[in-house]
């Protein structure tokens, strides 16, 4: 997935690897060596609506291209677009926005308003709040407790509707992406989603997922976090038949849960909650991984 350039400003020469990411789950692999896009293919990249990252590698690549500034600028130009999760949030709402009938649109937001003014921000954890304990399986059939988890440092834990939700995966991949940076401050991340195991296990897979995904059927542990809430009747036909939520949540509930998000401390105490109606709005982790380091950068109480 690497491509390496040498890249010639004047006489600065500098060595620099690159990575294309078309989607999720589609990458544009390149060997070493190999010619570098022309200014004309980039272009066209960009215009295309994918979003290419540059991103520090820790692979070292040689190559003999030469990367013009135009080049460059238009790589950077595609990096800082594509920088933040809210940005490629934003980006899925528009386009959904633009290939929807507006009655259909309409109902979807309709159903958002309702949960707003459900009080379910009131029945919601908050910061402050203590985090109800909990033990899940993951995909691999294996017990998780938060207990356990906080024996070992900060949970960030997090809720994602299901693996047919295009919000939810760009929500994945993007909270992977700043995995190491959760490990690095002594945190472990978290995901629950009210899917079976196996629904649970294919997206972990498609998107490449290497920390914990848990399936919370029936949406046990996020009642106790009081994050649930019934879908009106037509977006809950809507995902029957579209999500296949029967199917995938083992249950005719139509119950889902906020993509709601928690950090919360080795004492159990939650230190920072995302909590929003509207799933096509979700905690940055670049905010999420800030909270756990101002959390781990606190200095012990007295005795401690």
């Amino acid at each position: 997935m690497c491509r390496g350039y040498n890249l010639q400003l004047g006489k600065v020469s500098l060595s620099l690897p690159f990575v294309f990411e078309e989607s999720l789950a589609k990458r544009e692999t390149v060997k070493t060596g190999e010619p570098g896009p022309s200014d004309e293919t980039l272009a066209q990249y960009f215009a295309s609506g994918l979003q290419p990252r540059l991103t520090a590698l820790t692979c070292l690549m040689n190559s003999r291209s030469i990367l013009t500034t135009t080049s460059l600028a238009l790589l950077m130009a595609g990096s800082l677009s594509a920088e933040t999760l809210s940005d490629q949030l934003s980006a899925k709402q528009k386009d959904f926005i633009s290939k929807t009938p507006p009655e259909k649109a309409a109902s979807y937001q309709a159903g958002i308003d309702a949960v707003a003014k459900s009080g379910i921000y009131d029945r919601a954890k908050k910061s402050g709040d203590k985090a109800p304990d909990f033990t899940l399986k993951n995909a691999a059939g294996k017990e998780v407790s938060l207990s356990s988890l906080l024996e070992k440092g900060p949970v960030v834990l997090t809720w994602y509707r299901g693996g047919w939700c295009p919000y939810c995966n760009l929500t994945l991949v993007a909270l992977q992406e700043k995995l190491p940076e959760f490990q690095a401050a002594g945190a472990t991340l978290v995901a629950l989603t009210p899917e079976l195991p196996d629904f649970t296990e294919d997206t972990t897979k498609k998107g490449e997922i290497a920390f914990e995904v848990l399936s919370d059927v029936g949406n046990n542990v996020a009642r106790k976090y009081g994050i649930v809430f019934k879908m009106v009747p037509d977006v809950a036909e809507a995902m029957r038949n579209f999500a296949k939520t029967v199917e995938r949540n083992g249950d005719e509930s139509d119950e889902l849960p906020l993509a709601a998000a928690y950090v919360i401390a080795p004492d159990g105490k939650i230190t920072y909650a995302f909590l929003d109606a509207d799933y096509r709005l979700r905690a940055e982790p670049s905010r999420l991984v800030d909270e756990v380091k101002a959390q781990t950068s606190k200095p012990s109480a007295p005795g401690q």
